[in-house]
């Protein structure tokens, strides 16, 4: 259970990520 929660809060972290570098390179 507690994996679960590790593997949502990447998911979350990766998003952010795919974010900034979409507007650092758009």
């Amino acid at each position: 259970m507690r994996h679960n929660s590790k593997q949502i809060s990447l998911s979350r972290d990766e998003s952010l990520v795919l974010l900034i570098y979409k507007l650092c390179a758009p």
